[in-house]
């Protein structure tokens, strides 16, 4: 029972997706900085062509949760839709997709399962959308809520098109404006209207080992975009650490369901290197798990569903007293 993977669409620029995303469109989707719901921007579609973006997980699940904020800012006709697809590799097992007039239909591979009753939207307006999806031959089931509310469900169905899991989630928009925010995916639970908050440096953490291209340490990785090779910090010494205090959350009461580190890193030499996440907590750093960087940027994600230091659910205190940062490993 975890969170898997968080977007606010809020510290990539629209050219820096695919370093987070494993396919993105970059020539049709763009971060939009003005139409967002929270935080510093959100995800937009042009009103042309299909547009495709997905992500692979790191596991099979047979039971997936979604939920993403959505706001549709034109009138489908016809064939537009947005779609969110659930996927075995890149066979689809559960494909929601929301149609002409808002509303919603529900695939199974290319077969249609069900259509809701009434639309989920009346268009131009933010609602959350969730999506839980449980995989079977005969007991499979799928179910939609807006707004924390059950909007449309199938049980007692058929829902494995192939394989009895699902391993790949896909967002395609079909010919029109949309515009998504604070996305989430978890492995068993509807988490409910959500936010996702972006946090950046904002000062020197108790340690500071690497080397920085200028100036100090944390103010070259402090950027909301990253900035390749303008601003960083390097070392090639193994077990070298560098953390970094950052600001409060903007949240003052409500449930962290989890905490993402990011890291944007790249190699500049032949040979392999790796490096882990560090949190912080009561004096103590906690280092995550260790992954290869390649010679290209690429956003290394490990999600914390519980506080390392004690193993309990995190709080809001816990987020705002935590030093983040990176260890090399090798």
């Amino acid at each position: 029972m975890a969170l898997i993977f968080c977007d606010g669409f809020d510290h990539c620029a629209t050219k820096d997706m695919l370093k987070k995303w494993d396919y993105f469109d970059v020539d049709y989707f763009y971060i939009d900085n003005i139409n967002k719901r929270t935080g510093n921007g959100a995800l937009r579609s042009s009103a042309t062509y299909a547009k495709v973006m997905g992500k692979y997980l790191q596991n099979n699940f047979q039971t997936l949760v979604f939920g993403v904020a959505n706001n549709l800012t034109t009138i489908p006709d016809k064939d537009q839709y947005i779609g969110y697809s659930f996927l075995v590799n890149k066979d689809i097992n559960i494909d929601v997709r929301i149609y002409y007039n808002y509303f919603v239909k529900i695939y199974r591979g290319t077969t249609l399962l069900g259509t809701s009753t009434v639309p989920i939207t009346i268009g131009n307006e933010w609602f959350y959308l969730e999506i839980k999806i449980y995989l079977h031959d005969t007991e499979g089931y799928v179910i939609i809520r807006k707004n924390g509310e059950i909007f449309y469900k199938l049980n007692s169905i058929k829902t494995r098109n192939s394989i009895e899991y699902c391993n790949h989630l896909r967002i395609r928009v079909q010919d029109y404006n949309a515009i998504i925010d604070d996305l989430y995916i978890d492995d068993s639970n509807f988490l409910g209207d959500i936010k996702v908050e972006t946090l950046c440096p904002s000062g020197a953490g108790t340690t500071t080992q690497w080397d920085a291209l200028s100036g100090n340490n944390y103010e070259n990785v402090d950027e909301v975009s990253q900035d390749g090779d303008t601003s960083y910090v390097s070392t090639a010494t193994a077990n070298e650490i560098d953390t970094y205090a950052f600001g409060n959350l903007t949240t003052t009461s409500g449930t962290v369901y989890g905490v993402q580190v990011n890291m944007t890193a790249r190699k500049d030499d032949a040979g392999s290197r790796s490096i882990a996440p560090v949190v912080r907590l009561s004096s103590t750093d906690r280092i995550g798990n260790s992954v290869s960087v390649s010679d290209s940027y690429v956003n290394h994600i490990q999600m914390y569903n519980t506080n390392p230091d004690d193993s309990e659910a995190w709080t809001i205190a816990d987020v705002n007293g935590a030093e983040f940062g990176v260890k090399l490993i090798e």
